[in-house]
């Protein structure tokens, strides 16, 4: 049977599946994965285990091999570098007066690119920041603006049932949570608690709602 193990880019937000191979791996483990934009260090999460057929993705990527001493190095020094960016973007947004908020940066592996995203309400003439940023570490920047659904599953956290965030856990994308379903459940429309970490309606108001509707989120194995 496929096995799969869980993995957080960079140890943090959404969890991915990937295939282990023959790769022997515990938690918090770092290794090296492939994503859509380049090689990625993540961390073990939930260790190798069978694949629940109901969940299984036609075909998951294997994991490229454990992180070596040089790469955990490498790791290290990216994130620092991160840390770095990060103060550097807050202090420029707060010198052009940027109506954005930061939400993540990360360092592409081979130092090619700083990837920023952040959210806001509307369009933002981010130039001058890229051109201060891009001036001082001499690499590419992109920004992305996301929302705050996105913004929630980048980053993670613990909901108000005590389990992680199903964004950050399993959803693969989002689908729309209307008051009609809040209604159909005899709940009330009004209440704060049915908000979740983005403060928009909770993703998990779907699960329950009959007639089951078009489109529900379902449980699918992720891979970035």
């Amino acid at each position: 049977m496929t096995k799969s193990v869980g993995v957080k880019l960079w140890n943090r937000g959404r969890l991915y599946y990937y295939n282990p191979t023959d790769l022997d791996l515990e938690r918090d483990t770092w290794v090296l994965v492939k994503t859509e934009r380049a090689l990625t260090p993540a961390s073990v999460f939930l260790p190798s285990r069978p694949l629940i057929p109901m969940l299984e993705a036609p075909s998951l990527r294997p994991i490229v091999r454990k992180a070596t001493p040089k790469d955990e190095e490498r790791i290290r020094s990216c994130q620092a570098l991160e840390q770095r960016v990060r103060a550097e973007c807050l202090k420029g947004i707060a010198t052009h007066r940027l109506a954005m908020r930061l939400s993540d940066v990360e360092i592409l592996f081979d130092r090619s690119k700083i990837l920023i995203s952040f959210t806001a309400e509307q369009r933002v003439d981010f130039r001058e920041l890229v051109k201060d940023l891009a001036g001082e570490f001499r690499m590419r920047i992109e920004m992305k603006q996301i929302g705050v659904r996105d913004e929630a599953g980048l980053l993670g956290g613990v909901g108000s049932c005590g389990l992680q965030l199903c964004c950050s856990l399993f959803l693969t994308r989002f689908h729309p949570i209307t008051t009609k379903m809040v209604k159909a459940q005899n709940l009330p429309v009004n209440n704060s608690q049915l908000l979740g970490a983005c403060g928009r309606l909770k993703c998990c108001l779907a699960y329950e709602y009959e007639p089951k509707a078009p489109g529900k989120p379902q449980l699918v194995q992720l891979q970035a």
